[in-house]
C-alpha cells in the first residue's frame, strides 16, 4: 500500500513541472519620426516582430535596424515600440540586449535600448558613438506578465566633404526566464518526501 501511494505521487510531481516556456504577445505599439534623405538612409521599421524560445531564454526581434549616411542635409530617426507579454508557468528574471550599433565618424550617431520592463525601471542601451555594450537587468521578484518598452535613435549631421555612416544591425532583446511552480507543487513535493521517508523506515524496521 505504501509503495503504491508513493508511485501514485510521482506522476503528480512530474505533471506539475512545466517543460517549455510559452509567451503570448499583444497590444503592439510603435511610433516613428523620420527626417531622412532619399538615397542616404535605409530603414524598414522598428518594433516587436517575433519571439523565439531557446531553452530558458526568449529572444525578441526588433526589426533589422537601420543605416544613415551623412550628407549635405541633416537627418534624424526616432522610434519607440512596446508590447504586452504574458508567460504560462514561467516568469522573467532578467532582460538584456543583443545587436550591433556602429559608426565610422563623428557626424553620425546611433543607439537603441530598453526603457521599461513591467513596473521595473531598466535603462539598458547600446551605442556605437559611446562604444557601450549591453548589460543585464535582473528582476528580483520575477514577472509573469507586463509591458516591455524599447527605443531606437539615429542621426547624421550636415556633411559636405565626406560621408560618415551610422548603422544599427539586428537589434534584439533577450528575456531570461525560469519555471514558476504552481502553488500545489511544493505541497506535493513535501508529501512525496514524507511518504518516501515512511517507506524507508518501514523497510529498515
Amino acid at each position: 500500500m505504501k509503495t503504491f501511494l508513493a508511485a501514485a505521487l510521482y506522476p503528480a510531481l512530474l505533471i506539475s513541472a512545466p517543460i517549455t516556456p510559452t509567451i503570448i504577445l499583444s497590444n503592439f505599439q510603435t511610433s516613428e519620426t523620420l527626417s531622412v534623405t532619399l538615397g542616404y538612409s535605409q530603414f524598414s521599421g522598428f518594433g516587436f516582430t517575433e519571439a523565439i524560445v531557446n531553452n530558458n531564454q526568449i529572444i525578441m526581434s526588433l526589426g533589422s535596424g537601420g543605416i544613415l549616411h551623412s550628407n549635405p542635409t541633416p537627418q534624424s530617426l526616432i522610434a519607440t515600440a512596446s508590447v504586452d507579454f504574458a508567460l504560462d508557468s514561467y516568469k522573467v528574471i532578467g532582460i538584456s540586449l543583443t545587436g550591433i550599433a556602429i559608426d565610422d565618424g563623428g557626424s553620425t550617431g546611433e543607439a537603441f535600448g530598453i526603457s521599461k520592463l513591467g513596473l521595473e525601471s531598466c535603462t539598458l542601451a547600446m551605442s556605437g558613438s559611446l562604444s557601450t555594450r549591453s548589460g543585464f537587468c535582473p528582476i528580483q521578484a520575477g514577472l509573469e506578465s507586463g509591458t516591455i518598452s524599447v527605443w531606437m535613435r539615429m542621426y547624421s549631421d550636415k556633411q559636405i566633404y565626406r560621408s560618415d555612416t551610422g548603422e544599427i544591425i539586428m537589434p534584439q532583446i533577450v528575456l531570461t526566464v525560469t519555471p514558476n511552480p504552481e502553488p500545489l507543487t511544493p505541497i506535493l513535493i513535501g508529501i512525496g518526501l514524507i511518504v518516501i521517508g515512511m517507506i524507508k523506515r518501514s523497510k529498515n524496521g
